[in-house]
């Protein structure tokens, strides 16, 4: 019937607990390799729907890729359905995160130095080996998502699903009386029972509107989710980036943090957790993410 006794939902939930409390580490769900979210969220949880928002060009993909790659190096198995970007694309920004020294630029235009061609081929060996598949069909539909996605779970090949982005999803149906608030309403709430039903976390990506650019310190909130209300109703968590300096800051206004390289994760919605901000440091060309460390005139100056 799909009833279950209130004594069976507990002897679970006291299951689960006893599980977790065995655990040297305080993460249960995915690591994302940054400690301070890790800490803040315990990692990516199964059966979490989490919204990951920003403007265009601020860093959604990066960041995403940044999640499945780690993801991925802890034996996980991750899919990603790329509508904006060729899987190619992809396989250049991971990369270029997995090397030290290779110029963005050179990668593009194939002018690679020796030594660079050398690094691209020992990443491209180890990148090879861990368990990311690629979808980067064009008309991608939530349906399409789901089917896919449950075919790859009962093979034990998909621990996380990663969609960029929620708004080019193919939304088209046999109802035509419908508007694009409900659509996207619609493909939000088949995201987050796509999450339940395979017991994963499902990962969307998701525009913000301009009003964001407007504010006084450009930090966006849930009420800049692009289009429908209902992505921030269905979501468990989320997450909203932003990127101070493409605003000319020189110094972020709350952290005080220089602004070169600083990124920022506003936790907006944690259903089952802490909110807040954690800030992460990257590269010119957004490749590289890892923990931010403010820099040492910054901690000079504000050492107690």
């Amino acid at each position: 019937s799909g009833f279950k006794y209130i004594s069976k939902v507990l002897t679970d939930s006291l299951d689960e607990i006893d599980k977790l409390s065995q655990q040297d580490e305080d993460i249960t769900g995915l690591a994302t390799g940054y400690k301070d979210f890790d800490h803040m969220t315990a990692g990516l949880q199964p059966d979490n729907l989490i919204i990951l928002a920003a403007r265009p060009a601020v860093g959604k993909t990066a960041f995403a890729l940044h999640l499945a790659r780690a993801a991925a190096m802890a034996g996980r198995h991750v899919v990603v359905f790329s509508l904006e970007m060729q899987g190619e694309r992809l396989g250049d920004r991971w990369l270029l995160a997995a090397t030290e020294g290779v110029d963005p630029q050179h990668l593009r235009s194939g002018q690679l130095t020796p030594g660079e061609v050398r690094q691209v081929h020992e990443a491209s060996a180890e990148l090879s080996r861990l368990p990311i598949l690629i979808d980067d069909h064009p008309m991608t539909s939530m349906d399409r998502v789901r089917s896919s996605a449950r075919l790859l779970k009962s093979k034990n090949r998909c621990d996380m699903v990663i969609v960029d982005y929620l708004q080019l999803c193919d939304m088209r149906s046999d109802q035509k009386n419908r508007n694009r608030e409900q659509e996207v309403a619609q493909a939000s709430r088949k995201a987050k029972l796509l999450a339940k039903e395979l017991d994963i976390p499902v990962l969307l990506l998701s525009q913000l509107n301009r009003a964001s650019d407007g504010s006084i310190d450009h930090r966006p909130t849930l009420s800049n989710l692009r289009e429908s209300g209902a992505i921030e109703q269905d979501a468990d968590m989320v997450m909203l980036l932003c990127r101070p300096a493409l605003y000319g800051k020189t110094v972020d206004k709350k952290s005080t943090y220089p602004t070169d390289g600083l990124g920022i994760v506003i936790i907006a919605k944690h259903r089952n957790g802490k909110t807040g901000e954690v800030y992460f440091h990257h590269n010119q060309s957004m490749t590289k993410l890892v923990d931010y460390i403010p820099p040492l005139e910054w901690l000079t100056r504000n050492a107690k």
